[in-house]
């Protein structure tokens, strides 16, 4: 069972701020040009233009598209996809200048949903100060310490030993750990005490989580300490007085 606890809450990032972030640190993106001679391939590299900005001559309707990878292995490692709906003029081949495209939507997936953004919504957002870092945090904390996943599990489940725990998604405002049980998978965002701006301000927020994580396993041997208490002494003043809460 999920734990209900204040530090579980969903991700504090706009879709906006996300789409920044993916676009920030996207290595390639997959391009379908629209039409009668509809055809698509990838690219190494968007450039976003306003729609009205000054664009090659020929330009086509197209979708970009760029999918969002989990950094870690783990089921299905697609965070999220981002698609940019415009026009731009075709290139050559792949490896041809970056694309430019005029956009004129934007939609972002993720956690089942989809939300659609106007280009100045997209232009009025900051990607997260950690996005072109989140891949080396993840990695580093998935593979040398493992101990303090292990820890944060504590705060996303109940029982931590009968499922799978891994980081999953690192922002500014908190760690996302990616939940594997025997009949679901599920994220979990564990919250901050407050945003991170810094690298000091991101380690403050995890030694806070671990915190509040060793004070609530203890918690749950208190708890299991008075339940066995309570089945030795079933009845009477004796019971009453040695399994009372805390």
């Amino acid at each position: 069972m999920m734990a209900d606890q204040p530090a579980v809450s969903t991700p504090a990032s706009t879709p906006a701020s996300a789409v920044r972030s993916i676009l920030s640190r996207a290595a390639s993106a997959r391009v379908t040009w629209l039409g009668a001679e509809a055809e698509a391939y990838d690219v190494s590299a968007v450039v976003i233009r306003a729609p009205k900005s000054h664009l090659p001559a020929g330009v086509r309707a197209c979708i970009v598209e760029i999918a969002d990878t989990a950094p870690v292995p783990a089921a299905d490692r697609i965070r999220a996809r981002v698609r940019l709906h415009g026009y731009a003029a075709p290139g050559g081949c792949p490896c041809s200048p970056p694309l430019q495209i005029g956009v004129t939507a934007v939609d972002l997936e993720r956690d089942g949903r989809t939300h659609t953004l106007t280009p100045e919504e997209l232009r009025a957002a900051q990607p997260d100060p950690f996005a072109h870092t989140e891949a080396h945090l993840l990695g580093h904390l998935a593979e040398q310490h493992p101990d303090v996943v292990e820890r944060l599990a504590g705060l996303a489940v109940d029982d931590p030993t009968r499922v799978r725990v891994s980081p999953w998604a690192l922002d500014r405002h908190g760690i996302t750990l990616r939940v594997c049980g025997a009949e679901q998978v599920r994220n979990v965002h564990l919250a901050f005490p407050r945003p991170a701006e810094s690298t000091a301000d991101l380690q403050a927020g995890m030694q806070a989580l671990t915190i509040q994580a060793a004070s609530r396993r203890r918690g749950r041997r208190g708890a299991s300490t008075r339940r066995v208490l309570a089945d030795l002494f079933r009845s009477g003043a004796a019971a009453d007085r040695i399994c009372r809460p805390d």
